[in-house]
């Protein structure tokens, strides 16, 4: 049996392959170690390339390549990668990073101190590819939680949502039925939702155990047009509208509120070219919150901001009828009222 299963899905990352997976056979990790590819059949020679360097492999990590039928995305190959991993924990790695050398030894040291932790999250270098690196750190997290609401605490605000730089505990995602949406962007932050519900021990490292590169030509981020960003976050918010639970709901609310109030993708408006299809998944999330078992509990919280960024109605039409409605449910809209047509009578 393998302690851990790192899991890469390959798609038309020719320039970035090699990097990534001498990244994994440099792993100091002394213990069984297996990297699945996932072939996603892409159209350049990054297969290619990953069976010559397997040739030229003589380490002791088993790597193994799985073929798709078809292209999938992200999601569908992350998927693929979980039902042919063998390993207690499950590593995902996206073949245009890589790690450092000590990455998997310094995560599954935790493993070895706190026992059956449920998850390890590790810090990370970010490297714009024409800026200086930036670094996320956890220096002043504990490093050992415990506690299913404690963690949702951390998990769904300050640590990072992405699903890579994280040792995940197989069973609990077999068990779980914790596989990733397809045909969704953005599917850490819903996979990220999910996973913190079932999570009763985790411990968190301050070693930067991944290096994470921004702005690949191709990516999410470098993509023009914003259409299919734009409705995944709307389907996202609606589906963790409709997953929340009574005994976390400030949390989760405040969650999909920081989803869609921050997402920096709606302060692109003129970046979406089908609005029409925007518009239609924002009435859709619109009428699942307002549809919400959990509904009134999500108000008692004051996260009626969660629907503030869906720009439904302009002019900031909306915005009035949030503050109207949040003054009301605070006993005073009468009294703003009454105060500001008087100041309008006193000028």
């Amino acid at each position: 049996m393998y302690k851990v299963s790192i899991v890469i899905p390959v798609y038309n990352v020719a320039p970035y392959i090699i990097r990534c997976l001498t990244s994994v056979a440099c792993q100091s990790f002394k213990e069984k170690l297996e990297c699945i590819l996932v072939d996603d059949c892409g159209q350049d020679n990054s297969i290619a390339l990953v069976v010559d360097f397997i040739q030229h492999y003589s380490g002791k990590i088993h790597f193994e390549i799985v073929h798709r039928e078809s292209n999938g995305g992200l999601s569908a190959a992350r998927n693929t990668g979980i039902a042919n991993a063998h390993g207690d924990y499950l590593f995902f790695l996206d073949s245009d990073d890589e790690l450092p050398k000590d990455a998997i030894e310094q995560l599954y040291s935790f493993i070895r101190k706190y026992h059956d932790v449920d998850m390890v999250q590790g810090s990370f270098t970010q490297i714009p590819l024409i800026e200086k690196g930036l670094t996320f750190g956890v220096n002043d997290f504990p490093e050992l939680i415990e506690g299913n609401s404690v963690i949702m605490q951390y998990l769904l605000n300050p640590l990072p949502s992405t699903c890579t730089n994280r040792l995940i505990k197989r069973d609990l995602i077999i068990k779980h039925n914790l596989y990733f949406t397809e045909n969704l962007l953005h599917e850490d932050e819903l996979y990220t939702y999910m996973l913190s519900k079932y999570l009763h021990k985790i411990a968190v490292t301050a070693a930067q155990t991944y290096i994470y590169y921004t702005h690949r030509e191709g990516s999410i981020t470098t993509v023009p047009d914003k259409t299919k960003s734009y409705c995944s976050i709307l389907k996202i918010a609606s589906i963790c509208l409709k997953n929340m639970e009574k005994e976390n709901v400030k949390i989760e609310a405040a969650y999909i509120d920081l989803l869609l109030s921050t997402w920096r993708y709606f302060n692109n408006w003129p970046l979406i070219k089908q609005k029409s299809l925007v518009r239609k998944q924002q009435r859709s999330t619109i009428k699942t919150a307002l549809t919400t078992k959990l509904y009134p509990l999500v108000l008692k919280h004051d996260a009626m901001q969660l629907l503030l960024p869906i720009k439904l109605l302009t002019n900031g039409l909306y915005i009035k009828i949030h503050f109207a409605i949040n003054l009301m449910l605070k006993g005073c809209f009468f009294k703003y009222l009454f105060s500001k047509k008087k100041s309008q009578l006193d000028k």
